[in-house]
């Protein structure tokens, strides 16, 4: 028997058009939950190198520190109106009178003595004697490190906020913070003070150098904020430290915080 040509169909291997159509679904599926990933690793990868970054100025500028500092010259200093100590807690910076051996402007720069124009990173250096002995040199320090958004022009500090940033600082912040609590609010200006990724540092009577960092910022109001520190204090806190970004005189209220990590040694200085 024979067969006509023209009526016989090779066979076809293939995917039909809705096989297509699902294996393109399924495709674009798990292609939109990769590239979702990507946003996080790439902000999970500029914290850690901040934090990384940040760590090795806290060092540099506590091992500079270490290296000017006697516990004499702290305790002999005699600060400018608005650096005067708070229950023990003293900034350690160029002194604008005879001191000249103190950490100098450009030696709490990131490069050490880089030009202010090409630089945004330094460090803040706190110094706090650990008792009232005069016999005991004990102090503790802790270094803030810091990336500033503008190279000219701005300044961080710390110790003097007020409750208007307008304001040159001359006064602590007052806040309650409960004791191991790890959420409080802020109302009014003082709001201003608090930003994600801050460093709150208490210096109330009595204060033992405890410190957190803020994790989280939540808006409850046009005047009323919730802060979330990453760790809880454990003690009752009436007076904070702040370091944060100023131009001029007035507080830096946009964006995140300028701190990038903070560190804390507890070290004996020689006494002259």
């Amino acid at each position: 028997m024979r067969t006509n040509p023209r009526t016989t169909r090779a066979p076809r291997y293939g995917f039909s058009l809705a096989e297509m159509v699902i294996a393109l679904a399924i495709l674009g599926v798990g292609l939109s939950m990769l590239l979702s990933l990507f946003p996080a690793a790439i902000v999970e990868t500029a914290s850690s190198t901040n934090q990384t970054m940040g760590s090795l100025i806290c060092q540099n500028g506590l091992t500079m520190a270490k290296s000017a500092l006697t516990s004499d010259l702290l305790l002999s200093r005699k600060p400018s109106t608005d650096e005067q100590p708070h229950n023990g807690w003293m900034r350690v910076q160029e002194v604008r009178e005879a001191w000249t051996n103190l950490v100098n402007l450009g030696d709490r720069r990131y490069p050490v003595q880089a030009i202010a124009k090409t630089t945004t990173r330094g460090v803040v250096i706190l110094a706090r004697k650990v008792n009232a002995d005069v016999n005991d040199h004990r102090w503790q320090l802790i270094a803030v490190s810091y990336a500033k958004k503008n190279a000219t022009g701005t300044t961080v500090r710390g110790l003097y906020p007020t409750d208007t940033p307008e304001a040159h600082p001359k006064s602590y912040i007052t806040q309650d913070i409960d004791r191991n609590e790890k959420r409080f609010t802020v109302t009014g200006n003082r709001r201003l003070f608090f930003k994600k990724g801050g460093v709150v540092i208490d210096c109330s009577q009595g204060s033992s150098g405890e410190f957190a960092r803020i994790a989280e910022i939540e808006r409850l109001s046009e005047s009323e904020n919730r802060v979330t520190l990453d760790r809880a204090f454990s003690r009752d806190v009436s007076r904070v430290i702040v370091i944060e970004e100023y131009k001029g005189a007035a507080l830096v209220t946009d964006g995140d915080s300028a701190v990038m990590n903070v560190m804390s040694i507890e070290t004996i200085l020689p006494k002259n």
